[in-house]
């Protein structure tokens, strides 16, 4: 039997590892070669990251070429229809819950739905992106013969907005990347930059009293990109109103590691994060918001005391499943899609009020120095990438059956 052709929106993998060019890569990466053939549309060359994808005998780079292809929403919009349809294939996969426009009839169409960022938090968005999703969406939910959601907080809202039936409605959990028995390397210099003078030899008389040993001192960890409905100025009310609480019962707080990148946020956030990372010793943003390396959030999942993610909206939430892979304890915002990730495993707190997290965060430390706080284990066949990839596959072929 023939291969399955299915086009895919490829616009992510011209980035670096986001939560969408992950999941394309890691379906493709598990379904059979012999099954299905993926054609990967995108306006621009594919990073780096994806080298190994783009060596699989049964992935093809389709870059577009000419004066259309100078934004993603032009060449998504009018380049990418016309060559669909003097070469239609079997499927379309829309991975960012967007299809093009004028999709062939005979074409099945398989729609990826990761939230509604565009409708609840617009701001956190780049105008043309938001333009774009707003635009086409109500077509492409139309058009879709399956949608996929990341959870079932996010199919919720699908069917809360749109006339959809649910049972063409299915849950693609993203899957989890799990930690490596190897330890990660990273660099002195990354290192030094979430370092802190060593208080124990500061005062030592030796003769090496002059270099300032340095040492990593416990921390928490965030790692969501910093936009709005990340919430990060209530996290740095509650940081700062933990130092204090903390010093007040005579404990020395953990140091606050934000390793997330710089998004759509408002100048002045990001002031008061490098005015605070000036004035508390612990708290860290490394390359001020260009981004850590896999190795180095590897390293600092291992490595850190819990972790925190106060988000106002999120639609699944993958960096609260990786802290539970590293079998972290976890401080988040009481979303539903957090409790389908983590259960009972994680203490759930509304994300209005910094005190409340400033309390737990301290109540946290305490447990986890006293070993009180379970460790999230995982079974083998536990949010598997294979049982993400195998829910795509069964919908790229139910799709173009309904098309054939």
């Amino acid at each position: 039997m023939d291969s399955l052709r299915v086009a895919v929106d490829a616009r992510p993998l011209c980035f670096p590892v986001s939560g969408v060019s992950r999941i394309i890569h890691r379906v493709i990466e598990n379904l059979d070669k012999n099954r299905f053939w993926f054609e990967l549309h995108a306006p621009g060359v594919p990073h780096s990251d994806y080298n190994s994808l783009l060596q699989r005998s049964d992935v093809e780079w389709i870059e577009g070429k000419g004066a259309l292809t100078r934004t993603g929403a032009t060449d998504f919009n009018i380049r990418l229809p016309k060559l669909i349809r003097s070469d239609a294939p079997h499927v379309f996969w829309g991975t960012q819950q967007v299809l093009p426009p004028a999709l062939p009839a005979r074409v099945g169409a398989v729609l990826t739905f990761h939230d509604f960022v565009a409708y609840r938090f617009p701001d956190s968005m780049r105008t043309l992106a938001r333009w774009q999703q707003k635009s086409v969406q109500r077509y492409s939910i139309r058009r879709a013969d399956l949608i996929l959601a990341n959870s079932r907080q996010t199919k919720n809202e699908i069917l809360k907005r749109y006339k959809y039936p649910a049972e063409q409605i299915r849950i693609a959990y993203p899957g989890l990347e799990r930690p490596s028995r190897s330890k990660p390397e990273v660099s002195e210099e990354f290192l030094e930059l979430i370092s802190e003078d060593d208080a124990r030899h500061l005062a030592s008389h030796r003769r090496s009293r002059n270099r300032k040993s340095r040492v990593v001192p416990e921390f928490m960890l965030a790692c969501s990109t910093i936009e709005p409905r990340k919430n990060y100025g209530l996290l740095l009310d509650a940081y700062e109103k933990y130092c204090e609480l903390g010093a007040q019962e005579g404990r020395t707080p953990l140091g606050l590691i934000i390793a997330g990148r710089k998004g759509w946020e408002k100048p002045e956030l990001f002031q008061r994060l490098e005015e605070m990372e000036r004035r508390l010793p612990g708290l860290h943003w490394p390359y001020q918001g260009n981004g850590v390396s896999e190795e180095e959030l590897d390293w600092l999942y291992r490595n850190c005391s819990f972790f925190v993610m106060p988000s106002l909206y999120e639609g699944f939430g993958i960096p609260l499943l990786d802290a539970m892979g590293y079998g972290k304890p976890a401080l988040v915002s009481n979303l539903s899609c957090f409790h389908e990730i983590a259960d009972h495993r994680a203490e759930y707190l509304e994300p209005e009020n910094p005190e409340n997290w400033a309390y737990a965060m301290l109540e946290m430390q305490v447990r986890v120095h006293k070993r009180k706080t379970g460790a999230f284990k995982l079974g083998k066949g536990d949010w598997t990438w294979q049982e993400t990839a195998d829910v795509h596959g069964r919908a790229f072929e139910e799709a173009a059956r309904n098309r054939s």
